[in-house]
């Protein structure tokens, strides 16, 4: 599953997965470990459910929990505005989408 996560940030291509039993539409930007040792995806919500709509739609998704993941065909242009490539939650990173 990193592998498929790591070419979709490197590509820029949109992922979409179950969790939470529903599905989920985002831009991947970040993979690594957390400090409490979960791998987890930073990504950016563009499409499907999420419990809180507060803005700006940015996530951090535990892996363990993604289901049927997939890379779409759809890609998108550049980092958010407001991605941070240095996220301190992270201790460890697996791979990430760089600034030009």
């Amino acid at each position: 599953m990193k592998d498929i996560i790591c070419d979709a940030i490197k590509n820029k291509k949109l992922l979409q997965f179950r969790y939470d039993d529903r599905v989920r539409v985002v831009e991947p930007h970040l993979l690594g470990r957390n400090t409490a040792e979960h791998d987890v995806l930073s990504a950016y919500l563009v499409r499907g459910y999420t419990e809180s709509d507060a803005r700006p739609l940015w996530r951090l998704y535990l892996m363990r929990e993604m289901k049927q993941l997939s890379v779409l065909d759809e890609s998108f242009s550049e980092p958010r505005k407001d991605y941070n490539p240095k996220d301190q939650r992270m201790e460890r990173i697996y791979c990430r989408l760089e600034r030009k």
